[in-house]
């Protein structure tokens, strides 16, 4: 599945008077792009002034054709969809009878930190954020602006097989409740019993039973279910494990609260739902966020062999650094990484198997040997009838090894045991792999994987 940003009609607002012109965007612009130009800037993707296809990409017929080529090839078409806000200059702000779609500013109430526009109209937040001065704030507790909303996704999704809705547990009733709460009660808004999401999937769904739904979500832990699990309940097909991702990116991971956190999230029932990914457009380049390229390439192999979807960015398999901005349309050149295209040509190959598509996956215990440096090492294995993979990774900054028992192991006497990204086979006893556990070596932030 291809993953396309930036389809929709966009505010010319913005643009001009925001991403052109506000001077920590121009030193964004600047250090990531040295020689950008203002042709290059081209508007934020998150200010959408209404669900049309945007012409400058060819419109609509355009994306149904490019559509129908994907096809070809059997892949298929997600794009955003952005539920929270809609650009300031927006189609409904120019229609008096939608101005209640928006959260306004209600007179004689403390409205707290909530920044509004000069006609009252709050600015798009979520829980934390400062105002994002280039979007207006939808108002879920209005009905009127559900439906609208609930046509947009069934827009949407006969355009495309899938779509990405950003910031998705934004329209959860309790987020909905800590952000705007009082503003909207002082509207004369009543808190809706029905969460927005649980309206939603059943129209989405009446135009494409098999219509993908991932959703991104930050998981603030002070959410009780946690706000994945909330969002994976009410319908979505896959939801961001940005913990992970966050996890793996400090300079020294908690191995043992790595283990815990992979093992509890299947104990939910929630990994096989939760989206992988090492780097995407808000973030810097994985080698970046990682260090190197090395520790990278190892957080891949961690993490895109995790049950779940897996999410790769633009330019992560040749190890590209360069950031590109969303509102730019293009970002700086450079060099690709060899050493890092090699390996996902290898690791690529080796994740197209079904068996990290509709295998087994199952958390094994690494069990340390004389040098007590088992602990060092996560493992776990994916089995497909007589298709059986094992995979171990050393997440750390000195090398480990250990055993791991593999039961399953078939055949006896001495057998054969490839380890695929390296391109190495062994000869193993059998009962002892069965008895004892497979004996495995890693250096510092590396990764095997194994056939067996």
């Amino acid at each position: 599945m291809v993953w396309l940003q930036g389809v929709w009609s966009l505010g010319t607002w913005a643009l001009e008077n925001v991403d052109k012109v506000e001077p920590s965007r121009l030193a964004n612009y600047k250090q990531n792009l040295p020689d950008y130009t203002q042709e290059d800037i081209i508007g934020s993707p998150y200010a959408i002034s209404e669900y049309t296809i945007n012409p400058a990409i060819g419109g609509e017929s355009a994306l149904v054709d490019f559509r129908a080529r994907l096809a070809t090839q059997g892949i298929k078409l997600m794009l955003d969809f952005v539920p929270n806000h809609m650009a300031v200059d927006c189609t409904w702000c120019k229609d008096a009878s939608k101005s209640s779609f928006f959260v306004h500013k209600p007179a004689n109430t403390d409205t707290g930190s909530i920044e509004f526009d000069s006609q009252g109209r709050a600015y798009g937040r979520d829980l934390y954020s400062g105002a994002w001065v280039d979007t207006l704030q939808l108002n879920y507790w209005n009905p009127a602006l559900r439906n609208a909303m609930v046509a947009n996704l069934k827009k949407a999704a006969g355009l495309c097989d899938g779509l990405r809705n950003d910031m998705a547990m934004l329209l959860v009733n309790d987020v909905i409740e800590r952000v705007w709460g009082p503003i909207l009660r002082a509207n004369g808004y009543t808190r809706p019993t029905q969460e927005f999401w649980s309206e939603a999937f059943p129209a989405i769904r009446s135009v494409n039973p098999t219509f993908f739904m991932m959703a991104e979500v930050y998981d603030w832990t002070d959410f009780t279910p946690r706000l994945d699990r909330r969002l994976q309940d009410l319908g979505f097909d896959a939801t961001y494990d940005k913990k992970l991702y966050d996890d793996l990116g400090v300079q020294y991971t908690h191995l043992d609260n790595l283990r815990a956190y992979i093992k509890g999230l299947n104990q939910d029932g929630v990994l096989r739902k939760s989206v992988h990914f090492t780097e995407n457009h808000d973030e810097e380049s994985a080698v970046k966020h990682f260090y190197n390229a090395k520790r990278a390439n190892t957080a891949a192999v961690l993490s895109l062999t995790l049950p779940g979807p897996r999410l790769m960015w633009y330019g992560q398999w040749e190890g590209k650094q360069n950031r590109l901005i969303v509102q730019l349309r293009r970002r700086a050149p450079e060099p690709l990484d060899t050493t890092t295209l090699s390996f996902y040509t290898r690791f690529n190959t080796i994740l197209s198997h079904p068996v990290f598509q509709s295998g087994t996956w199952t958390y094994l215990d690494v069990v340390s040997q004389q040098s007590n440096t088992g602990w060092r090492l996560v493992a776990w294995k994916w089995v497909q009838g007589n298709v059986h993979r094992l995979v171990v990774v050393n997440y750390s900054e000195v090398g480990g090894d250990g055993r791991v028992k593999l039961e399953d192991l078939q055949g006896s006497g001495n057998v054969k045991v490839s380890e695929l990204l390296g391109g190495n086979t062994y000869d193993r006893d059998a009962n002892e792999v069965r008895s004892q556990g497979l004996w495995v070596s890693l250096e510092p932030f590396s990764a095997q994987i194994f056939e067996y």
